[in-house]
């Protein structure tokens, strides 16, 4: 289970803030709570451990939020929702984002979830803006995937 919730930061997703904000991979500490992080199997329930790590706002539409948070984002600290669960952890079978940069954090993030889950068959990223970097991490992320369609 998620363990980190409560430490991942709040606002508005943006490549720029993530580039910012997240904790670098060369960082001891954080490389190796992610070597020790243990995989629930879930797409976001995973995506969102790793993103909790890096201190990462999840991607829109790798994590969106739970129907219930969207009116509340961005909101004033009284409308502010005091639960963790803000996001729509529900599993799915297909992560498709078109013409949404992906950051590097989530990027990496969803390369982490990608191999433990069973369920995502399928994804699609169009115009993503992946560096060269990123295509080869997710290229030989893929062949280790039950996805069938990229």
């Amino acid at each position: 289970m998620v363990t980190h919730l409560t430490a991942l930061p709040r606002g508005v997703w943006s490549a720029e803030s993530n580039a910012q904000r997240q904790v670098p991979l060369d960082d001891d500490a954080v490389s190796k709570a992610i070597v020790a992080l243990q995989p629930v199997h879930l797409f976001r329930r995973d995506l969102l451990a790793y993103c909790a790590l890096r201190n990462l706002i999840p991607h829109p539409q790798l994590l969106p939020l739970h129907p219930d948070e969207e009116e509340r984002q961005g909101s004033t600290s009284s409308e502010t929702s005091t639960s963790t669960n803000i996001y729509d952890l529900s599993e799915i079978e297909q992560i498709s984002i078109k013409h949404w940069q992906l950051d590097d954090g989530n990027c990496r993030a969803m390369c982490y979830a990608l191999p433990f889950t069973t369920k995502v068959r399928s994804v699609c990223l169009f115009n993503v803006g992946l560096n060269k970097e990123q295509l080869q991490l997710l290229c030989s992320t893929v062949t280790n995937t039950h996805a069938t369609a990229l």
